[in-house]
């Protein structure tokens, strides 16, 4: 697949994120917003990944540098989405938002 329609798709997907985040989640705790999604995320990711391994393909595991610089960008990814989130729960609308 292209890397466009893979960008394409990424899109339209968080199109739908921000609007299911605006018209029904925007009450709750954000906490329990992003707690919810990445107990999603998690099992989905580790499947992705052995099924990635058990294929053809091969995955190579990154250094220790890399590895701790990929968990410090986990933890980027943790406040981004928390102020992502946070703004919905705090009055923003998609406009504002996006």
């Amino acid at each position: 697949m292209k890397p466009i329609l893979f960008a394409l798709l990424a899109l339209l997907l968080y199109a739908i994120q921000n609007v299911v985040l605006e018209q029904k989640l925007s009450k709750l705790n954000p906490f329990l917003i992003l707690t919810l999604m990445y107990v999603v995320m998690l099992p989905m990711a580790c499947l992705g990944w052995l099924i990635t391994k058990n294929s053809i393909q091969t995955i190579s595991w990154p250094s220790k540098s890399l590895a701790l610089l990929t968990m410090a960008i986990g933890i980027v990814y943790l406040f981004a989405d928390t102020f992502y989130v946070s703004a919905y729960n705090l009055g923003a609308n998609i406009i504002t938002v996006t």
